[in-house]
């Protein structure tokens, strides 16, 4: 006789999928039902805020190739990573979606990070299968292509996800070295994606840390004797800001100006960087020597946002959107990187300047943010009946959310005693 207990577990574990491919299975469930029919369990770690992991279900997901292959060869869970933190930590889920696949011990064959087509996915998981992993894969590409960074970046990647850190830093480390010797075009990744990639690296694994932190004092000294470069002078001030060490790109500047004027291109690296610092030090004099001409400065910065219109009329829905986001976060970076420039010229009671450079600034980006902007530069420089003017001008301008957000800065206005 088949107990009530017994038909209960066996319901649990050949439960049908209640979203595409995936069972309703807790994860000691899945790996019991993965041993007794000899199947791996493939996860997928999603949140409710990821773009890619919507995309995984409204594509892949639903792909009858893919169900199928997954009903065959797998139990498949559908894993909420910030329900079930404790199982993500467990497996050092830190990018959504990852994709798990597990052996019914719960020891891990391979993981895929991103979104992957139905193809692709086949194609991966099949390989992850017979033998042949993310890192494998990554490793196949790099033959022949040893001194293409993105490639090398991409294997290190995959090291770095399966814990192989010192091997991850190594690769990651020659990207930084050498990737644009080898090749130009990887200057911008070099300073941003990389970056971001070895200092996360460093939360798990300090040695990454101390990697960067070595090369940026090997290039300060370098600087400070006047053999170094642009391009060390870059690796600083970006390293300063990825190392949350911003304070030493003050220390630098000063090192540098004690030695006599800074070269043009060293003090066009400076103001990329320490603007908002010498503003919050309120060293008014050094903003305006750095930036001797503050309206060409902003005329500058406005005319890269042209760059950025958007005209083309047979450009589709989609592109014309992500055309529109670029044309705004360009206008509201505009717009906050002036904003040293125009509390300095308060400071120093230059107002026409400065109300011309507000003037610019609003048309630029007629918004509530941009004249919270002001206002609260107006008041750190205590020009305060400018503040009150400003905040007058957005009530007179702006109605809903954006005049809310002028009366919050005008709350923060000194009133006469």
């Amino acid at each position: 006789m088949v107990t009530a207990a017994l038909l209960f577990l066996t319901a649990i574990l050949s439960s049908t999928p209640t979203e595409g491919p995936f069972q309703e299975l807790t994860f000691d469930q899945a790996l019991a039902a993965a041993k007794r029919d000899s199947k791996v369990v493939i996860i997928d770690f999603f949140t409710t805020w990821c773009g890619p992991c919507k995309k995984l279900d409204s594509t892949t997901w639903k792909d009858a190739e893919v169900v199928a292959w997954l009903g065959e060869k797998a139990i498949a869970l559908k894993i909420d990573a910030e329900k079930e933190s404790e199982l993500a930590k467990k497996y050092n889920i830190n990018a959504y979606p990852t994709m798990l696949f597990l052996k019914s011990d719960g020891t891990e064959i391979d993981r895929l990070v991103g979104y992957r087509d139905s193809k692709e996915f086949l194609s991966n998981a099949k390989d992850a299968l017979a033998g042949k992993n993310s890192i494998a894969r990554a490793k196949e590409r790099l033959v022949g292509h040893e001194k293409d960074p993105m490639e090398r970046s991409k294997y290190a990647d995959e090291l770095a996800r399966a814990g192989r850190y010192e091997e991850a830093l190594a690769e990651y480390l020659w990207c930084f070295d050498e990737g644009e010797k080898e090749s130009p075009s990887y200057s911008g990744v070099r300073v941003s994606f990389l970056l971001d990639s070895i200092v996360s690296l460093g939360k798990t694994y300090p040695p990454a840390l101390e990697a960067l932190g070595q090369r940026r004092v090997a290039a300060e000294k370098r600087l400070v004797d006047g053999t170094g470069s642009w391009d060390e002078l870059q690796d600083c001030l970006t390293l300063n800001r990825e190392l949350r060490t911003t304070e030493r790109n003050l220390a630098l500047f000063d090192l540098l100006q004690e030695k006599g004027p800074l070269p043009e291109r060293i003090r066009f690296g400076f103001v990329q960087h320490i603007l908002p610092q010498l503003a919050e030090a309120r060293r008014y004099k050094d903003i305006l020597e750095l930036v001797n001409e503050p309206e060409s400065f902003v005329k500058d910065a406005m005319g890269l946002t042209k760059l950025t219109q958007v005209s083309d009329q047979e450009m589709d829905e989609e592109s014309r959107k992500r055309m529109e986001s670029l044309q705004e976060y360009m206008r509201l970076k505009v717009v906050g990187d002036s904003m040293p420039v125009y509390e300095a010229l308060l400071a120093s009671k230059d107002t026409a300047l400065a109300g011309r450079i507000a003037d610019r600034l609003i048309e630029l980006l007629p918004k509530g943010s941009t004249y919270k902007g002001l206002i609260e530069a107006a008041i750190r420089a205590e020009a305060f009946p400018v503040a009150s003017a400003l905040a007058e001008r957005g009530r007179t301008s702006l109605t809903g959310k954006e005049l809310k957000a002028v009366e919050r800065a005008a709350k923060k206005i000194p009133q006469p005693k």
